[in-house]
């Protein structure tokens, strides 16, 4: 741990979030047709999608980039890759999914998505 968060390590500078409360995300907010299968153990919320939904419950408004949109093909898989890479679906997230569920929160006013269009 100090190689990434230096050597003055104490318990405030640190965060995290209760199982719980992720699995709350995946159930309330996520609940992919994946956990209908035996495959069920395998999926999970993205990091960003636990992330911008903690960021939602936390403020009433949430600008966003770099997440799935309706044009994720022209974008890299991640935003920070240094070239284009596809964007690859495995079972372990529900992309698509989340893909939708960000389009419901820009169209309610929740989220400020850029999408990659003229005007956001």
């Amino acid at each position: 741990p100090q190689e990434f968060f230096g050597e003055d390590l104490r318990a405030d500078k640190f965060r995290m979030l209760h199982p719980d409360f992720i699995r709350y995300l995946r159930n309330r907010f996520l609940r992919s047709d994946i956990l209908a299968t035996p495959l069920w153990q395998l999926y999970r919320p993205s990091t960003g999608a636990v992330m911008l939904l903690r960021a939602q419950h936390r403020v009433p408004q949430v600008s966003a980039f770099g997440f799935m949109t309706p044009g994720y093909r022209a974008y890299s898989d991640h935003y920070f890759d240094r070239g284009h890479k596809e964007v690859q679906f495995y079972v372990n997230h529900d992309l698509k999914l989340e893909m939708r569920l960000w389009q419901r929160l820009q169209r309610s006013g929740l989220l400020r998505l850029y999408t990659g269009t003229e005007g956001t």
